[in-house]
């Protein structure tokens, strides 16, 4: 199991993604992305920041 807490990317950001494996928390945060931050796409830098902040649960 892998999560991901939004607020170390987005200060203040509530948000927790979790999944059975890394690319499960990449696809979810995508999503939460868009939802919540109006991001409709990870530029390259955002998404190696996002894989970054992926720990094991």
């Amino acid at each position: 199991m892998y999560k991901l807490e939004c607020a170390q990317l987005f200060d203040g950001c509530p948000g927790v993604v979790e999944g059975e494996t890394t690319d499960d928390v990449l696809t979810k945060a995508a999503a939460h992305a868009a939802d919540a931050h109006g991001l409709s796409e990870l530029d390259s830098e955002t998404a190696e920041a996002v894989r970054n902040a992926i720990i094991a649960a």
